[in-house]
């Protein structure tokens, strides 16, 4: 069962977010929350976002947790 509670923003970028290491598409994210790219986008348009907002977003702070880490010299990030 969907939930509508939660708004679609945050799932996407929980989605980002579990796969760090490479990105998904907005179609690959659209296949995993059982709904069409464009669907997708008119839902996040309608909460204010984009799709390429949103993982600029997550690149930042992805950026940001593996300089805070100290694992990664920062002109690798």
């Amino acid at each position: 069962m969907p939930d509508f509670a939660c708004p679609i923003a945050l799932k996407v970028r929980e989605l980002i977010a579990s796969h760090a290491n490479s990105l998904p598409s907005v179609a690959q994210v659209a296949r995993m929350l059982d709904t069409s790219p464009r669907t997708l986008a008119r839902q996040l348009s309608s909460e204010g976002y984009t799709y390429r907002q949103l993982t600029g977003e997550m690149r930042a702070e992805f950026a940001k947790n593996w300089l805070a880490a100290g694992n990664i010299p920062a002109k690798e990030v």
